[in-house]
């Protein structure tokens, strides 16, 4: 990776002592794991984002060349949005029923 040998690291150990001390050299190597596992996780989200990415682009097309549509997006339906609208909305008065019968059953008791 970086070609660094034992003896070099255990030579840079031994000036990192000297230089920064013994009492906080593990603070800073702490630190410096700690950003180091910051730095794979950003890796780790950018490339997993991007094979998302990636496997929907090649799923729209499939999609195009399946129905041969130039419209297959993510919503290809021009009345999804008003469908999801009304199921909310649904959703909504369902959730309200609930705890409305929720604390009807609670004051009862």
């Amino acid at each position: 990776m970086l070609d660094v040998s034992w003896t070099e690291i255990v030579f840079i150990l031994l000036i990192a002592i000297l230089v920064i001390g013994p009492k906080e050299l593990p603070q800073l190597m702490y630190g410096l794991g700690k950003f180091f596992r910051r730095i794979q996780y950003m890796r780790y989200a950018l490339s997993s984002q991007f094979d998302d990415f990636m496997q929907q682009t090649e799923l729209q097309k499939e999609e195009q060349k399946r129905y041969g549509s130039e419209n297959t997006g993510r919503f290809p339906d021009e009345n999804f949005f008003e469908e999801e609208k009304e199921q909310d909305e649904i959703e909504m008065e369902l959730s309200f029923l609930r705890d409305l019968r929720k604390d009807t059953k609670g004051s009862d008791e």
